[in-house]
């Protein structure tokens, strides 16, 4: 695209409802993880300010832990340490932490979210949208950390 072609974002003028993504946390992730409740991460390039970002941690956890926000700031493209070759980089804020997570073994377990991609492909992949499943996994969260409900009240499948 030309330079000199401004690309805006329609979805804040036209209140297009914000996506759910789940995006992996390595083991040698968790410490940085824990430490920032706003910091750079790896994205699909998909992913648009005010998306809802689902962090699972990977093995020996195997949970969704934490869950936060991209925010209005641009992805860009970088080198990614973890792999070679680039990747996308948006700044995160987060929304709050699961004191009971969402496992991977009780994904497999629901009789929805069984079907689920990101569940049969066993969380592996850059990008793994859920936005369709948002509301089994809300209801999972909801269900298990009632403290967080004030938090995520705002993220609800009805507001979505």
């Amino acid at each position: 695209m030309p330079s000199s072609i401004e690309v805006i974002e329609l979805k804040r003028y036209f209140g297009v409802s914000r996506k759910v993504w789940i995006l992996q946390a390595l083991k040698s992730q968790f410490d940085y993880l824990d430490k920032n409740n706003c910091m750079d991460w790896g994205m699909s390039k998909r992913s648009t300010s005010g998306d809802l970002l689902l962090i699972y941690r990977c093995s020996p956890v195997c949970a969704i832990t934490d869950i936060f926000t991209l925010s209005d700031q641009k992805i860009e493209r970088g080198g990614a340490g973890w792999q070679d070759g680039d990747a996308y980089f948006g700044v995160v804020k987060r929304v709050c932490i699961l004191q009971s997570p969402v496992f991977l073994e009780d994904l497999r377990k629901h009789r929805v979210l069984n079907t689920a991609s990101f569940v049969r492909r066993n969380m592996q992949g850059v990008g793994l949208r859920a936005t369709e499943y948002w509301a089994y996994l809300y209801e999972m969260i909801m269900d298990r950390n009632p403290t967080v409900v004030k938090r995520l009240k705002r993220f609800s499948p009805d507001r979505l």
